[in-house]
């Protein structure tokens, strides 16, 4: 049995306009604030303005949301987000370097550009379009135990997140009588932490991209069950990415979960939707992801091998002590 059509070349148009609504949907926010800093030192602008700003924000988030689900519909996952966030890089840079909203260093331009000319060979290289989806790949071993791997990430992401919120009651309630030295006992690691939010986000955007390309293709009880799972991990999402901005640092989460994403979402491709039927260079495929990841990384002020080095310093230091 298969399913729908496909067409790359509207899959991939679908995926850039969506990252242009989203980046447009952000600057709607911050570009006033920047104006507001700036232009109009500290002068808000009145509430109606700010409502009208909202509502651009409002339609940018739809509009972003609609055409990243739709392109998932014409073309394959490993191919549509990919696509998306590479472009998003590229509309961020573009657009805020032409507002005079921030000046980016070299290495953030070369990693956008790494990444825009990753995603642009990765039309080339990566599954090729005219591939009907096919019922019985849906249903093979491998795709039925990589939906239980998600699952199961996905609830151990979510129950991380409710210990860790647990935690933090309990600190707070310890610091009120003032039991400072138990409360900082309680909360999770700093790398628990990492680990915890960056599962949440990874899982949760990769099935985002699944469970609106199997909206088309599933009706009945079956329809409703993909609308609760899509529910439910829109909600993981946008809690985990909340959560993740107030507790963790930027510069190393964003990376982290863009590469846990990419990985698990060009998985989820292969392994689910058998994009690799159809991959026309496996040595190449191979290679764009690789400059996906560099790409990503060179745009985070992580540096991994500082942080291995600072690791085993303290690791010296504690044994020596």
């Amino acid at each position: 049995m298969e399913w729908g059509h496909t067409s790359l070349t509207l899959a991939v148009s679908l995926s850039l306009f969506g990252s242009l609504c989203y980046v447009l949907s952000l600057l709607s926010i911050a570009f006033p604030a920047h104006l507001v800093r700036t232009a109009r030192n500290g002068d808000a602008f009145s509430a109606s303005t700010q409502g009208c700003f909202l509502a651009l924000y409002a339609i940018g988030q739809i509009g972003a949301g609609g055409s990243s689900t739709a392109a998932s519909w014409y073309g394959p996952v490993s191919i549509t987000l990919p696509v998306y966030m590479g472009s998003m890089q590229l509309w961020t840079l573009l657009l805020m370097s032409a507002l005079g909203m921030q000046s980016y260093t070299k290495s953030q331009q070369v990693g956008t550009l790494v990444l825009a000319t990753a995603t642009t060979l990765l039309v080339d290289a990566g599954p090729a379009a005219g591939g009907a989806v096919v019922a019985e790949q849906l249903a093979s071993p491998a795709a039925l135990l990589w939906v239980l791997f998600m699952g199961v990430a996905w609830a151990a992401a979510v129950a991380g997140m409710a210990v860790d919120h647990e935690r933090g009651q309990i600190r707070a309630r310890l610091d009120k009588v003032g039991g400072g030295a138990y409360a900082t006992r309680v909360q999770l690691g700093e790398g628990t932490l990492l680990a915890v939010y960056v599962a949440a986000q990874a899982t949760s955007t990769s099935s985002l991209t699944t469970l609106g390309k199997l909206l088309v293709l599933v009706d009945g009880a079956s329809l409703g069950l993909v609308l609760a799972l899509l529910a439910l991990t829109t909600c993981t999402n946008l809690a985990s990415s909340i959560v993740a901005a107030v507790k963790l640092d930027q510069a190393t989460f964003i990376p982290m979960a863009s590469c846990g994403s990419l990985v698990l979402n060009q998985a989820t491709g292969l392994l689910l939707w058998g994009d690799g039927r159809t991959v026309r260079s496996w040595l190449s495929y191979a290679g764009v992801h690789v400059l996906i990841l560099l790409g990503t990384y060179e745009l985070s002020s992580a540096d991994l091998c500082e942080h291995i080095r600072q690791r085993r310093s303290r690791a010296a230091e504690t044994s020596l002590s």
